[in-house]
């Protein structure tokens, strides 16, 4: 009933492999498409761990009119032999380590800042299965500690994980080959990008009074890096009033040039300055038209500024002298009079103090699909995405893998509230695209759990209408439109066949 077709790990055409193959379980998922066999292999003994270099190999599943069906690749065998199992699976296998870690303190604290070693590689390990990283995470420990750390658990960790167990059945000797789509080695890369969102959080002390009579704008300079195009959105401030001021605050997007802020880029929405608490600083939220296109590595300045200025109604603005902003070169400046000068400190004699600060950027959550599935989707071929007309900032650093972030994604959906699918063809092309109408079934299944398309044209099991909304024939009930007494339509989301070839 199938045929089954194994590739080398460079994809290229392999002999077929001794024994006879049953397809015994195949699951589809609206996260990739193909998602999960279990094949059974019979074999002669001479035969049987010879088959545990497959390991990796691409397969495709056709059906017996040699359509494709399922494809993806070999992640764990099972050897069954006489009374062992030996297990040989990529579950456990990472040959890209690093670990983040914070410093202990001398009072037992794990410091606040977090630290990391470099990336180390096993690039023989890479070069056969592909690239699989793994971040280690650990609390109160010390640099030396961390490498030592990092190079144990590569080595350790570099091949394929290997066990060995009793096994009380006597069947014949037989091979349970795993195989996932395509979709899963997303989660072999963990996801980081620094770039959407540039701020400051202090600690540093220090305020900086603006539109007081005497400062008229206050602006942090920050540079700028990314390929694809997002627009700002929102810059963030931390405020105070003093005295009642009645007049707005703007902030502003400069252009760079000397040393200082140039050409106005971008005005953001006015805030009423009487709203700002006389008391405590808190972020104050500046929103943006987003129409700037901005250049990898080039520098900005983003600043505050009023409509008026009183010398007893005035803001205070939270700096940092400790000068804790990322981009320590880059400090902030106010204008006055006239003429654009570095911040005077008011704790820190030398310092050039930065602004508590915010820049948020967005972009279509479609293109953080594209950007994440191509800097982590290393056997893609191809890669489509959509336009989901849903925003997002596209910093990442949650410590997750690319695939736990694009699944986040997904379920954000788009601006029709529809979740975002995603397909991986047999030529390994990844495809984004939006669900189908929920009030629109677009396939059908009998009493007997049988799928059919809209004109009654018979759906094999083993293609099922993945992401599809489905409506039961025979059924009043079923029938749209619905109301609180009628059941929705079904939309399937997973499906798994379970037979034998």
């Amino acid at each position: 009933m199938f045929n089954l077709t194994f590739f080398s790990r460079n994809f290229s055409a392999q002999p077929p492999l001794p024994g006879v193959h049953q397809v015994k379980k195949l699951s589809w998922s609206i996260e990739g498409g193909p998602d999960e066999a279990l094949i059974i292999t019979h074999t002669s003994p001479q035969h049987l761990f010879n088959l545990l270099s497959i390991l990796r190999f691409p397969i495709i599943i056709s059906d017996c009119f040699s359509n494709p069906v399922w494809w993806g690749y070999i992640s764990t065998i099972e050897v069954f032999f006489q009374q062992v199992k030996f297990t040989l699976s990529l579950e456990n296998l990472f040959n890209k380590v690093k670990v983040v870690y914070s410093m202990l303190s001398p009072n037992n604290h794990p410091s606040a800042a977090l630290s990391e070693t470099p990336f180390t590689h096993a690039t023989l390990s890479q070069t056969e299965y592909g690239i699989k990283e793994r971040v280690l995470f650990r609390q109160g420990i010390d640099d030396d500690y961390a490498l030592a750390l990092r190079d144990t658990f590569l080595h350790q960790c570099s091949k394929p994980h290997a066990m060995l167990n009793p096994h009380n059945l006597t069947d014949p000797p037989r091979i349970h080959l795993t195989a996932k789509g395509w979709f899963h080695t997303l989660g072999w890369r963990f996801c980081q990008n620094l770039n959407g969102y540039w701020a400051n959080h202090g600690p540093g002390p220090g305020i900086q009074a603006v539109c007081d009579g005497t400062t008229t704008a206050v602006a942090q300079r920050f540079r700028y890096f990314g390929t694809n195009i997002p627009r700002l959105k929102h810059v963030y401030f931390r405020l105070r009033s003093v005295g009642a001021p009645a007049y707005n605050l703007q902030a502003r997007l400069y252009s760079y040039s000397s040393g200082n802020p140039d050409a106005t880029l971008e005005t953001s929405a006015s805030v009423d300055a009487s709203t700002l608490s006389n008391y405590t600083y808190n972020w104050i939220k500046f929103t943006f038209p987003g129409t700037t296109s901005f250049t990898d590595a080039v520098s900005y300045w983003v600043g505050l500024m009023g409509s008026a200025s009183n010398a007893t109604n005035y803001i205070l603005m939270k700096t940092d002298e400790h000068i804790s902003f990322s981009q320590p070169d880059l400090n902030a400046k106010r204008y006055s009079p006239n003429a654009w000068k570095f911040l005077t400190p008011s704790v820190e004699a030398n310092a050039r103090p930065d602004l508590y600060f915010r820049a948020v950027f967005i972009e279509d959550s479609g293109q953080t699909l594209q950007a994440l599935s191509t800097a982590t989707g290393e056997f893609f071929t191809h890669i489509q995405t959509l336009s989901t007309d849903v925003e997002s900032s596209p910093y990442r650093d949650h410590g997750l893998t690319t695939l736990e972030e694009i699944r986040k994604l997904m379920k954000h959906g788009t601006a029709n509230q529809r979740l975002v699918l995603a397909s991986v063809d047999s030529n390994r092309r990844l495809k984004y695209n939006e669900a189908p109408d929920p009030l629109k079934p677009t396939a059908l299944m009998d009493p007997r759990g049988r799928f059919y398309t809209l004109t009654h044209q018979p759906i094999p099991a083993w293609n099922p209408p993945i992401g599809q909304y489905i409506i039961l024939v025979g059924a009043d009930g079923f029938n749209p439109p619905f109301d609180l007494h009628q059941t929705p339509l079904f939309f399937l989301d997973k499906f798994v066949y379970r037979g034998v070839s």
